[in-house]
């Protein structure tokens, strides 16, 4: 500590800092290391803090405080957390959709409703969501409805539409437009307005009774959300309103050959060559020869979306609805079942799980069962 005597006549006692200290820091510096480093060899080797300081300051080291290497560390942190999530976002292929109308009773009276569904499918395995817009053409260009969807792989939206006893015979259109972020796709199918007859006298049935689709619809809305947990190792359902994931154990479809599978009855994990394509493909060929082959088949695919999308192809090309009761997915089973309806298989219209698709698998049977007066 040295004294010096100021100008003004005051005394000023300034600290002497150790040059040998100093010129370590220097070389300390110099070889890369940083003050932090230094600092906390010097003080294991018994040197004062204050010498320290100072010693780092005259040789241009500055000394940096847990709080601010705290704050560094936190920053860096935030920024690469933000880079994981952004890269993890661009990895994320999007989605395309492809919507398809079925129209139930293509020939329909005035005054009666047309029974539709609008299946849109993803070809991306990516969660998507949207809205559906179903107008019709021409002078019942006002009627239509609007629903919002969400899918990963595939799913059927069913619309019921009243035309107006005036309605005027002639074709019309019905156009399906989906919507889901900026895109738009759109697609059109055929129906014809009718002669107005005479209400028929309907055939009596002690099986069909009547719901009303405002009914169904409340009823189908039981359980909205989604309880898709993104795993296909999982069954999900929704019990009482509470979701439900339960393990799939052994899991066809994770890239493992786990105990109790083999090539025959998981080919996607146990076999190198066989793609899900190539399956597919495989179970549409056995599906008109052979259904119950067909079905093994499907079920080897392992990812039950694959699976129950297999399954419903292959009831269609098989011509036989044994393939439907083996769907999971609610919407797509009943989609299958819905199809043979159609065909004027009615027994398929009790298989159905929907309220809604239900009523409107019993508005195709009551077109088909009126006798039309003449």
């Amino acid at each position: 500590m040295r004294t010096f005597i100021n100008p003004n006549g005051t005394k000023q006692h300034k600290r002497m800092v150790n040059q040998q200290l100093i010129d370590y820091c220097k070389s300390q510096l110099k070889s890369g290391y940083s003050p932090q480093t230094i600092r906390t060899a010097l003080q294991n080797a018994g040197y004062p803090s204050q010498d320290i300081d100072d010693a780092l300051a005259a040789s241009g080291g500055k000394h940096i405080t847990s709080s601010l290497l705290f704050l560094l560390i936190l920053t860096l942190l935030v920024i690469a957390i933000g880079i994981f999530i952004a890269l993890k976002a661009a990895q994320s292929p999007p989605a395309d959709l492809t919507p398809a109308i079925t129209i139930f009773n293509p020939e329909v009276a005035p005054g009666t409703e047309l029974v539709l569904s609008v299946t849109i499918t993803n070809t991306v395995d990516t969660q998507a969501s949207g809205t559906l817009d179903v107008r019709l053409s021409g002078p019942l260009s006002s009627l239509g409805s609007t629903e919002s969807f969400s899918l990963r792989e595939q799913t059927t939206v069913p619309i019921t539409i009243r035309l107006p006893a005036d309605a005027t015979p002639g074709t019309y259109d019905a156009e399906a437009t989906i919507t889901y972020g900026p895109l738009h796709k759109t697609t059109r199918a055929p129906f014809t307005v009718t002669t107005q007859e005479e209400a028929a006298t309907p055939v009596a049935t002690e099986t069909l009774e009547e719901t009303p689709l405002l009914e169904a619809e409340r009823i189908q809305q039981t359980c909205p959300v989604s309880c898709d947990d993104l795993n296909f190792c999982t069954q999900d359902s929704c019990q009482g309103g509470v979701c439900v994931n339960t393990p799939i154990t052994p899991c066809c479809g994770n890239r493992e050959c786990e105990p109790g599978e083999n090539e025959q009855t998981c080919g996607i994990d146990c076999s190198e060559t066989t793609t899900p394509g190539q399956l597919r493909a495989q179970a549409e060929q056995q599906a008109p020869i052979d259904i119950n082959q067909a079905i093994r088949t499907c079920h080897s695919l392992g990812q039950q979306n694959y699976v129950d999308i297999c399954l419903s192809d292959i009831s269609q090309l098989g011509n036989n609805k044994q393939a439907c009761k083996d769907i999971l997915e609610t919407e797509i089973r009943d989609g299958c079942y819905i199809q043979f309806a159609f065909q004027t298989d009615f027994h398929a219209c009790a298989e159905i799980t929907s309220d809604a698709m239900r009523y409107n698998c019993e508005q195709i049977i009551r077109s088909n069962t009126y006798a039309p007066a003449g």
